[in-house]
Parts: C-alpha cells; structure tokens; sequence
C-alpha cells in the first residue's frame, strides 16, 4: 500500500555500506540472470521475473524522481503510472461492495496464471514460454510504433518523457501478453496459441491510456511550488468559476497568498498552458487591475 519501503530498501537502507543497490530489479524487469556470489551460498537465477504494485503518495512520488541514481539507471522509466482522479469530496458514507462473484472470478483467474507450468529447453531446464503475435496483432503493432516514435522527438508530444515513452511500446507487448493469457488460460497450452490483432489493439489502448497519467507523474514528480501554486489558483477559480477576475479577486479566494506577487508565478505558468489568458488591461500602472479570463473548456469541465 505505499512505496517508502521499498524505494528505502532499493536506497540502501539496508545494505552494508549504505549504497544503493537496484541491479536485481533492473535485471528481473529485463529477464536478464541474476548471480549473487557469497561467501557461504551461490544463486543463480537464470529466467527472474518480478511484478511490483504499489499505491504511493505525490511527496513519495516527488523524492524518488529526486533520485538521480534511480533515474539515471532507468528505474523510474520502468514503471507504468496511474493517476486518478480524487474522489476526496465526493465519497459516500456507504460505498458499495464489490460482488462477490467478481471477486471470486478474479481471484480464480489469477490463481489459474500462477498455477500455468513452467516450459522446458533443450536441457531440459525450466525456461519460459515464448508468446508469438498473428501476422495481423503484428500489423497492429506496427502502427501504434510507428504512431508512437515521432512523439519522442525533442519537440515531439513526448520529447520530456523520452526515458519512459521510450519503453511504451515494449510495454504494450508485455500487456498484449499479460490479456492473451488471461483469454486463454482455461483452455490446454494457452502459450502456443498465436496472440490475436484484438489482443494488440487492446493492449495499445492501455498504452494510450498511461501516456497521460505518465506526464502527470512525472510532472508531480518534478513538482515546484510555482506549479503546486497554479494547481491551487486553478483549483479555485474552478470551484468559483470566475469567469473574469483580477488579481484582487484572487487574493479574496485563494488564502494562500497574502499579496498579489505572491501569486504572478503561477498566473503567468496558466497564460502558458491556455487555462486563463489576460484580456485587457486599463490604463493603469497597478499589476492588480490587469483583468484575467477563465478557459470555458475548463471551467465547465465535469
């Protein structure tokens, strides 16, 4: 349920000499074998797998982008983040329960992906199963790269994410394969079965699907206060819906600022981002009479 542990232990906290020490996750992400030499033991670990879910606060999201060892290793690129929306406000006093035959079916489902066997190669060692698409999940994954590599230009929508979109394709692969073998498990070797175009297209919408919630992540974790401002300004015209306000109006609203410069950081980062923009400005040398115009888009926004 949070990630502080973990992100401590990858941190060194207990570690010998207080280093950090990631290479395990690095490689069991990519498969790659894993041998840890000792005095008293050996082990090798020719084929690791790891799965990580966490749900972490923003401050744990903000310290572990301040990590510039986990990012210049690529650790944080690895993930794959989901920010919902908060329902703090809107929550009822008796929320409905999941039903039980939901949670029974994907419980099942889950028991019966743990319990598929492990394959064998020529030696007759464990080894995994190798998924192949259809030539048509092939074309359908061609297109969402080829829709996908242009955004990671510098001035591509991506160009700032280019650590983790970098990834994404990869990742919808990798999902591709997780949804094959939940559609097939029940039935007998569901591994030789070829994953279909419709398994690829889903796993592409997934992967549409985090773009967004990735740039919001990584913009909270390289969160400034000019941006933890704006966020604040925006939240209350909003919740005001000020159509048009000064900045004398802003101040009545929004308590954080006790004077109007206080504030002109975060107005100037929404002018920038089109949620208000500066309509007129009356001959006047006080900055507090400039007058300032919601975006309709936002401010009735659902």
């Amino acid at each position: 349920p949070e990630g502080g542990e973990v992100f401590g232990m990858m941190n060194g906290r207990y570690s010998s000499n207080g280093q950090p020490n990631i290479d395990n996750y690095l490689k069991s992400h990519a498969g790659e074998p894993i041998d840890v030499s000792r005095q008293l033991f050996r082990r090798n670990i020719r084929y690791p797998a790891l799965t990580i879910g966490i749900t972490i606060q923003p401050v744990d999201l903000q310290r572990l982008m301040g990590n510039e060892y986990f990012k210049g290793r690529g650790l944080i690129a690895r993930f794959l983040y989901s920010m919902p929306k908060s329902i703090v406000g809107h929550r009822v006093y008796e929320a409905p329960e999941i039903p039980t035959e939901l949670t029974t079916a994907y419980r099942n489902l889950l028991t019966e992906l743990l319990e598929i066997p492990f394959g064998n190669d020529d030696h007759s060692d464990i080894s995994p199963h190798f998924l192949r698409l259809s030539n048509e999940a092939i074309t359908r994954d061609r297109e969402f790269y080829d829709w996908l590599e242009p955004q990671l230009k510098e001035s591509g929508e991506l160009g700032d994410i280019t650590d983790w979109a970098g990834k994404l394709h990869g990742a919808s692969l990798r999902i591709a394969g997780l949804l094959h073998m939940a559609k097939h498990v029940y039935e007998t070797s569901p591994w030789e079965k070829l994953i279909d175009a419709e398994t690829v297209s889903n796993a592409v919408k997934v992967g549409r699907y985090l773009i967004p919630h990735a740039q919001a992540a990584y913009a909270e974790m390289g969160a400034d206060k000019t941006l933890d401002d704006a966020r604040y300004v925006l939240a209350k015209i909003k919740s005001k819906v000020l159509k048009q306000f000064t900045k004398r109006d802003l101040l009545r609203v929004a308590r954080r600022f006790n004077k109007a410069s206080e504030a002109e950081p975060a107005l100037k980062l929404l002018q920038e981002k089109n949620y208000i923009r500066q309509v007129r400005a009356p001959n006047s040398n006080s900055n507090s009479r400039l007058i300032y115009e919601g975006n309709p888009l936002f401010l009735y926004e659902s």
